[in-house]
């Protein structure tokens, strides 16, 4: 039957390999010297492989092909899977994906029958077993049991070897609730454990954590025999971890339950003080049950605590009287554990998923009193009030060293709502009242301020509107005054210049008069309106500026003009563009146009860059090239009758600009153009 399994995986394998596919990986070797990239690529795998652990409950699969081990992304399949079990050898279909080494993403896995268990690893120490590389590898570890826990996670065994604590998860399916009790007779025991070993990290890709997956308690095996010891001798909670102490020596203490967690720990308070004692035996105690515990002292923050191999109910008594905490600079360890009492001035009730914080203060000290889980307070509380709080008093070890009296800060573990006593309400008059007071005359002097900022943006919006028909007014006037310009110069050259040419026409024609003379007259009529037109249309406002501002208009207009000459154009600007008078912007699209058909024409350059900034009281323009350059004091405006530098420099003082010009041989140009204004905007280019 596992044969006929075998073949048909087999052949299964072989009929789902398409042609010119990637290579199948059919190694755990391989797959684990993958890249993270190289894995996230999802490339076919294929491998025969036996089971290392299994949990059903959370889906977590590891399997080892005899290379070496690798963990199988296949949570429903392996919920669903009965027959998964580990010694199981298994067929695995499926992808690579990336996780802290690479991992199956397994699209199908096939029971292949029994397998075998490769040989586990052997670190040479506990601390050994932390090295990255071992992740999801079969290894074998020895340790001493600690402490023993049914946590979220599954039941764990922490086993000890020198400082290092190492916890051994064992699957759901071996919880309290399913063995029955807890294997306390393993605490103190030297064991070994075959196990798998699995890796925390973050989404760095970086380890932050060991721990291992013990498939079952058959994996686990006592070093040391089981010995005769003993009864445990009875010691004060004072003698604990003294000089001469053995630390695996199982002690008795006895005392009276001030606080019990069921399932976790209780507090107690025997002679000598009072401590912690960590249980899953745990039950819910009363506070005032006198009890015997037996255990093993363990460490703990300011004083030892004993991990409980065994507890017994003596008898039930009175609740214990809490003692009063003194609120001064300095902690003493005795506080650590003990049920105390104090009054505190609420400051704010802060409630959390799992519980409920009260911020309170008592003279100088600020400190938190958290409610048990799911424990809300049922009283009324506002912050102010005066509050009577009974709990577990637990220093908080914000030093390297352990010295209570360095110890500043502790927090309260209240048993239930019942330790909260309002002791005295806050008056009416508080400082939260006070401050909405405040609030409702701050927030009436600022609606009062608001209307008057209103009032003044209304008076400013219409003087903007009438600035606004102003400016329209007078374009409207220019235009009209440009059209009659036209009509009285340009209109009438032209009428002249079509005369003059009808008339060298028929001179021409009947060969009578001097044509070279009526053709001289056309040429100078032509050329002076040429210039007449030029000036007009120099001394026009840009309508690209008027749709896309001046800024818009720079680049749109410059930039067509430097490429064609095979310069690269680079502009910029600094600050917030604002829109300037008319002649003020048509002078600096001027000078920029200019000065950049200079750099097109002249520069031999390769570039050529326009730089404008606006700031408070200016705006400046800057157009440089890497061109020849040239000497401005012999340099003269073309006789063509171009604008030219005798033409930037008129239309500076025509606004009260500086202009500046940097030329040298060989060192490129370099224009400046500022202009400096106490009130530059006449509108905002968003408005």
């Amino acid at each position: 039957m596992q044969s006929t399994h075998l073949v048909l995986f087999l052949v299964l394998l072989a009929a789902i390999q398409p042609a010119g596919a990637a290579e199948v990986v059919r190694s755990a070797a391989v797959l684990r010297a993958m890249a993270p990239d190289e894995a996230k690529k999802g490339l076919p795998v294929e491998m025969e492989a036996v089971v290392t652990f299994v949990d059903r409950s959370w889906g977590n699969l590891f399997v080892h092909d005899g290379t070496a081990g690798v963990y199988v992304m296949a949570g429903e399949q392996v919920k669903q899977a009965s027959w998964i079990a580990v010694g199981q050898k298994v067929g695995v279909r499926g992808v690579t994906g990336d996780g802290f080494l690479p991992v199956i993403v397994a699209a199908e896995l096939v029971e292949l029958g029994e397998g075998v268990l490769p040989a586990p690893m052997v670190p040479k120490s506990l601390e050994a077993i932390q090295t990255p590389a071992l992740d999801s590898q079969w290894v074998e570890v020895e340790g001493v049991v600690k402490r023993l826990a049914d946590e979220y996670a599954g039941l764990t065994l922490y086993l000890q070897s020198g400082p290092l604590e190492l916890p051994a998860v064992l699957p759901r399916t071996e919880t309290l609730a399913a063995v029955g009790t807890l294997p306390l007779h393993l605490l103190e025991r030297r064991v070994r454990v075959r196990a798998v070993a699995a890796t925390q990290f973050n989404e760095q890709g970086q380890m932050s954590g060991r721990h291992l997956y013990l498939p079952g308690m058959s994996f686990l095996t006592l070093l040391d025999p089981a010995q005769e010891s003993p009864p445990a001798p009875l010691r004060r909670v004072d003698e604990l971890l003294r000089v001469g102490s053995p630390l695996d020596e199982r002690v008795r203490l006895r005392g009276v339950v001030t606080h019990a967690v069921p399932e976790q720990m209780l507090f107690l308070r025997g002679d000598g003080g009072s401590m912690r004692i960590d249980s899953a035996l745990t039950p819910d105690l009363k506070p005032g049950t006198m009890i015997e515990a037996e255990g093993y002292a363990t460490f703990m923050p300011l004083r030892p605590g004993l991990n409980a191999a065994e507890l017994q109910i003596l008898e039930e008594g009175p609740p214990p009287v809490p003692l009063r905490l003194a609120l001064t600079s300095e902690r003493r360890s005795a506080e650590q554990y003990e049920l105390v009492t104090l009054d505190a001035d609420l400051v704010e009730a802060l409630p959390t998923p799992r519980e409920t914080i009260l911020l309170c203060r008592a003279g100088a000290v600020v400190f938190e009193a958290s409610l048990p889980p799911g424990e809300t307070a049922p009283l009324a509380l506002e912050p102010g009030m005066r509050l009577g709080l009974t709990g577990i008093c637990e220093l908080e070890m914000n030093n390297p060293f352990g010295i209570a009296q360095w110890t500043k800060e502790f927090t309260l573990k209240l048993r239930s709502a019942r330790d909260v006593v309002i002791l005295q309400r806050p008056p009416y008059w508080n400082a939260a009242r006070l401050l909405m007071l405040l609030s409702a005359v701050g927030g009436a002097a600022l609606l009062v301020a608001a209307w008057a900022w209103m009032l003044r943006r209304q008076v400013a919006r219409q003087a903007a509107v009438i600035e606004r028909q102003t400016t329209t007014k007078a374009t409207l006037e220019e235009r009209q005054r440009i059209a009659r310009d036209l009509h009285d110069t340009l209109e009438q050259e032209l009428s002249g210049l079509a005369i003059l040419l009808d008339t060298t026409s028929q001179q021409f024609e009947t060969g009578e008069g001097t044509p070279d003379k009526t053709l001289g007259l056309a040429r100078q009529l032509l050329r002076r309106s040429r210039e007449e037109s030029r000036s007009t249309i120099r001394d026009l406002r840009s309508m690209a500026i008027e749709q896309l501002g001046l800024l818009g208009a720079m680049e749109t207009m410059l930039r067509p003009l430097a490429e064609s000459a095979g310069l690269t154009f680079v502009f910029s600007a600094e600050g917030k563009e604002r829109r300037l008078r008319g002649d003020v912007e048509s002078a600096f699209l001027r000078v920029a146009h200019e000065a950049v058909a200079n750099a097109a024409k002249h520069s031999r350059g390769s570039r050529v860059e326009v730089r404008t900034s606006f700031s408070a009281d200016a705006v400046k323009l800057d157009v440089s090239d890497d061109g020849t350059g040239f000497c401005p004091e012999t340099a003269a405006d073309d006789a063509t009758g171009h604008f030219g530098l005798s033409g930037m420099r008129e239309r500076a003082v025509r606004i009260g600009a500086d202009l500046r010009l940097d030329a040298q041989n060989g060192s490129g140009t370099w224009v400046s153009l500022v202009w400096s204004h106490s009130r530059l905007a006449v509108e905002d280019t968003n408005d």
